[in-house]
């Protein structure tokens, strides 16, 4: 019996900028539909050790897509049920190079930046601290370097201040730029001309992947895997890499989705992130069936 599958994006879609859900009735619906028979799975640019955490917090017990489309994982599994594996070596080389040479840098850039400091970790738990750090402390500038990541590299600049908190300004941008020209050196010094990068002010950071990721290949072979059963999708999301192209998916849109997105949708939900979720989900539930 052939099923029907849900997908939700995560930043700007469950989350916002601060990484917060913004309706605390999400999971709720998300429970009821669950009871129904739904499978609600997650499908984010993200690694999938965040994606799980998240996928506990609100409740979701079907397939995530990790990273682009690179990585498929069951639920609560740490290892990948089906992944490019080939860009995951080119990034196993691409990452300690890249550390290392901003390491070498990192008495040039001092000079520029004051109290700069390398972090080697979650960004998501990094954040929250800075932006809630105490006062009366050196100001000063952290590179966050996500490493749990497999497929890509993300990272995080941030200015924290001595009055407390930490902002993105344009101290940073001009440091992201810097981290930018140097990803791409690294790139180029090995042969990996497929490499790309894509910076956010609203985050503060860059992401680094292959130019062929896309959310879309995961999902291609999750219609061709006889195993999932799976013969219709529903993708709601916030932007045009959530548009997946694919006869086989309904694609859906929160409030503060891009226009270009929103042309692509069957329905827009009124409100924004989470609680735009919300009413994606509830509109799914009223004219569908789980199977």
């Amino acid at each position: 019996m052939t099923k029907k599958n849900i997908f939700l994006d995560i930043d700007k879609t469950i989350l916002n900028v601060f990484y917060e859900m913004t309706d605390q009735s999400l999971p709720k619906q998300i429970r009821t539909m669950i009871a129904k028979g739904w499978q609600i799975g997650l499908n984010s640019d993200s690694p999938n050790t965040r994606i799980q955490r998240v996928a506990q917090e609100i409740g979701t017990n079907g397939l995530i897509i990790a990273e682009k489309g690179n990585a498929i994982y069951h639920p609560t599994n740490k290892s990948p049920a089906w992944d490019r594996y080939i860009i995951k070596n080119t990034f196993s080389y691409i990452l300690p190079s890249f550390i290392q040479g901003i390491r070498e840098e990192l008495e040039y850039l001092k000079n520029q930046f004051p109290y700069i400091s390398i972090v080697l970790e979650d960004p998501y738990y990094g954040l929250h601290v800075l932006r809630h750090h105490p006062a009366n402390i050196n100001a000063g500038w952290c590179i966050m370097i996500h490493i749990d990541r497999k497929y890509s590299i993300s990272l995080f600049v941030k200015h924290f201040l001595t009055s407390g908190g930490c902002i993105y300004d344009e101290s940073c941008e001009n440091l992201l730029s810097t981290l930018v020209s140097h990803i791409r050196s690294v790139s180029t010094e090995h042969n990996y001309s497929t490499i790309v990068t894509e910076t956010s002010e609203e985050y503060g950071n860059m992401l680094v992947h292959d130019r062929s990721s896309h959310k879309a290949l995961a999902i291609d072979q999750i219609l061709t895997t006889e195993a999932y059963e799976i013969d219709q999708i529903f993708m709601i999301g916030d932007s045009i890499s959530d548009f997946l192209d694919r006869d086989q998916v309904v694609q859906l849109g929160v409030g503060n989705s891009t226009d270009q997105y929103k042309e692509k949708c069957t329905f827009v939900a009124k409100s924004d992130i989470s609680t735009g979720a919300n009413e994606c989900l509830k509109w799914i539930d009223e004219n569908f069936t789980p199977e």
